[in-house]
């Protein structure tokens, strides 16, 4: 397996630039996240490393090797779409054995190979059946096993985590990353909708419009978006206009909220105007004056409560027209119209200048 370098990868569909100068970079035995909307470009990116879609300037590199003017075929680059694309006809073994049949390797390696395979994934006892009857996991690592056996250098999930439900979800996360572990693979996801992925991404990729927005450590990335489209694009997140009132050590910041009083790791000029960028789980609800010797605290009354494996997403009514939303842990005893505070959980959030 070799780290696959983009180098100002631009793409054209017809007479329109749909990706420009985009340029990252993916590690060999890592997860990686590429995400943004559906204009983003991020699905052209994943076609054209492929090679299903071509390029119009830029490169695609395999360790010291272009791969953008071979054919797919020769790419040692996997794609794994919403469908899994199993062949129903074809039993367990039968679908892990096509890419090492394709290869044209000896019968007996190839028997070898996938008992190997079937061993440590667990899949022996289920060799023979056929897809249908697996279960959703089972055919979700049988996908990812025959991508892992003919050891590519990529292997690229397309929102490969389907429309299912966020426990099952959680699952075949879960078995991406044992999978991967097992195997050292280098992955890949392409998706909108990139929360499900982020806790076991290495580096994440945000795209908007064609061009790269940020890309870094995924935590980084999540944790101080540059950018209120990347802010937005990995989570939810309230956004709070402020204006500085006061700079120093800490600033001081007027909100409609009340004053905040924050580190920045920029200088700011007096009365700027900026986006104070918070996540919900960095916030925490009491109840009302219970605040003990909290720094930063408004007040908020509950609009609604939705409950979401173990936690509260908690939506809040505010002195600012913007909703507001808290996370919680499932032990708080709040309700609908209750009248709380929310402590501000850091003295430091991304800022934003406008």
């Amino acid at each position: 397996m070799a780290k696959i370098k983009i180098n100002s990868l631009d793409i054209q569909v017809g007479k329109e630039t749909v990706v420009s100068s985009a340029i990252f970079s993916l590690d060999d035995n890592q997860v990686s996240t590429l995400t943004g909307d559906e204009k983003s470009g991020i699905f052209e990116v994943s076609q054209c490393i492929t090679g299903y879609l071509p390029h119009s300037a830029g490169t695609i590199l395999a360790g010291e090797d272009e791969i953008q003017g071979l054919a797919p075929s020769k790419r040692k680059v996997v794609r794994i779409s919403k469908d899994w694309a199993l062949f129903p006809h074809l039993t367990v073994k039968q679908n892990l054995e096509m890419g090492l049949t394709l290869k044209k390797m000896k019968s007996d390696e190839i028997q070898e190979i996938s008992k190997q395979y079937l061993s440590n994934l667990q899949l022996t006892e289920k060799s023979a059946m056929f897809p249908d009857v697996l279960s959703i996991e089972n055919q979700f690592k049988l996908a990812l096993a025959r991508a892992a056996i003919i050891e590519p250098n990529l292997i690229i999930l397309e929102e490969a985590l389907g429309p299912y439900d966020f426990q099952t979800r959680q699952k075949l996360v879960k078995i991406a990353s044992e999978v991967k572990k097992q195997f050292s693979l280098t992955l890949l996801f392409v998706t909108k909708f990139p929360i499900d992925v982020l806790g076991i991404s290495d580096r994440l990729i945000v795209m908007h419009k064609g061009f790269i927005e940020q890309s870094g450590d995924a935590q980084d990335v999540y944790e101080a978006p540059a950018t209120p489209i990347v802010a937005k694009a990995t989570g939810e997140i309230n956004s709070i206009n402020a204006q500085v009132m006061m700079s120093g050590d800490f600033t001081m910041f007027s909100t409609k909220l009340g004053g905040f009083n924050l580190k920045s790791p920029n200088k700011l000029r007096m009365e700027s105007q900026v986006e104070l960028l918070i996540r919900p789980e960095q916030t925490k609800i009491v109840a009302l004056g219970n605040t003990a010797d909290a720094r930063n605290i408004f007040s908020a009354k509950i609009k609604s409560i939705q409950y979401m494996a173990g936690f509260q997403y908690v939506h809040l009514e505010t002195d600012d027209t913007k909703p507001f939303i808290s996370i919680q842990n499932q032990d708080n005893s709040f309700k609908v119209d209750d009248d709380i505070d929310v402590i501000l959980m850091r003295d430091e959030y991304p800022i934003i200048k406008k």
